[in-house]
């Protein structure tokens, strides 16, 4: 990767930011707000929010607020809701071209479609054999391959 004319590795210009289970998730995502508000690009990846769920109920119980019939905070749902939403509320004061996410529904769709069309075309290279295949086709299963060895099934590394 080129930055400024010099060529930097990826992992120089990398922030990982890990933890675990029980530590608040809401934390790190401050956290990546701030480093996308400073124009880096950002993925962040809540695994689970079940233990927040869980300290909420918790700590309601000990302040005897009034829960539900799970006994569950009522604004549990709120709460969660609110969380969700903040990545689509995230504004990028200072780089306002990075705001439209419009091409990702695009890319979705057209893989979604390539996957689509890799299925179908299994089926024939089951009976025929991939050599018999025109080259559009091969190269569509091609790139399936890709799709779901390199994107879909990431390494967590």
């Amino acid at each position: 990767m080129y930055v400024e004319g010099k060529e930097v590795s990826i992992v120089e210009r990398t922030n990982s930011v890990m933890n675990t289970s029980n530590m608040p998730v809401a934390d790190y995502l401050t956290l990546s707000e701030y480093f996308r508000h400073m124009g880096d690009y950002v993925a962040m990846m809540a695994n689970s929010t079940s233990p927040w769920s869980e300290a909420l109920r918790k700590s309601c119980g000990r302040l005897a607020e009034t829960s539900a019939n799970s006994a569950y905070p009522t604004h549990l749902d709120t709460r969660l809701a609110s969380f969700y939403e903040r990545a689509a509320r995230v504004r990028c004061l200072d780089n306002p071209e990075r705001e439209d996410y419009s091409k990702f529904v695009t890319l979705h769709a057209k893989c979604k479609e390539i996957l689509q069309e890799e299925a179908d075309l299994s089926d024939i290279v089951q009976l025929v054999g991939r050599a018999s295949l025109a080259q559009t086709d091969k190269i569509t299963l091609d790139v399936a391959r890709i799709i779901m060895d390199d994107f879909i099934q990431q390494n967590g590394y």
